[in-house]
């Protein structure tokens, strides 16, 4: 006999609320690689991602476990959900600030190992191959590199703040 999707969800929604206090801890530690920061950040949305898709989707668990390709549609649907749209309600153009955050969502989604792997091999978890500006193949290490999307850690950004504030409010809510 199998467990209910809703205690999936639940166990899901549990680790990644563990991820997420480890990203906050993380965070703003001058000691700890930028890629470390944003691998609890990239797990935590993921993770959060399959307990709603588990509740509110038909996929299996399977096809849930299977794919890292999930936060962005996730995160989409929560802003429009009851939960989403009033942490929305001040901001003077609301449909600019959803794709804003669509897409801060998508880059964080690329953060996993296998979200783009052909088109975009950089992530914050395995080294991969590059060219160098030779065009040399070269082996790039996470721990090494910069992403695009790190400008939502700076707290004087403050799309990336509040973009955090939604996602902690998405990961940190009451069940």
């Amino acid at each position: 006999m199998r467990a209910e999707r809703a205690e999936w969800a639940n166990a899901y929604a549990r680790q990644a609320r563990c991820d997420w206090r480890m990203f906050e801890l993380l965070l703003g530690q001058d000691n700890v690689p930028v890629a470390q920061v944003l691998h609890y950040l990239q797990m935590s949305s993921e993770k959060i991602a399959k307990s709603y898709r588990l509740t509110a989707s038909t996929l299996t668990l399977e096809e849930l476990r299977a794919t890292h390709v999930i936060f962005a549609k996730a995160f989409s649907t929560w802003l429009d959900s009851p939960f989403g749209q009033p942490l929305l309600g001040r901001l003077n153009d609301i449909k600019a600030a959803k794709q804003v955050y669509r897409l801060l969502a998508r880059e964080t989604e690329l953060l996993a190992p296998s979200s783009d792997a052909s088109s975009t091999p950089q992530n914050v978890e395995y080294p991969w191959e590059a060219r160098d500006d030779a065009g040399r193949p070269v082996v790039r290490v996470p721990c090494d590199e910069r992403f695009a999307i790190e400008r939502v850690l700076d707290p004087q950004d403050r799309v990336g703040f509040h973009f955090l504030k939604l996602l902690r409010e998405m990961i940190t809510r009451p069940e």
